[in-house]
């Protein structure tokens, strides 16, 4: 591994980032300024809601309608 190549891999991953960041920032701007949550935002949620027990809730036929007890994911 040479010097050359490693500041190559770098430039190219750092372009990558600040690709994403571009889409991530056009997504927000075509939602009118609702982001989208981000995978730790996501699993964190997911988390608190798998320990705090509660009514769990289904989406069928554009209404929420509370699941059995059963919780048939």
């Amino acid at each position: 591994m040479n010097e050359r190549g490693r500041q190559g891999r770098e430039r190219a991953r750092i372009m990558a980032e600040i690709k994403k960041q571009q889409a991530f920032e056009e997504k927000v701007a075509r939602l009118g300024g609702r982001a989208a949550l981000t995978p730790d935002e996501a699993a964190t949620r997911v988390q608190v809601r798998a320990r705090r027990p509660g009514p769990m809730l289904s989406i069928q036929s554009s209404s929420i309608q509370p699941l059995s007890a059963s919780g048939n994911l």
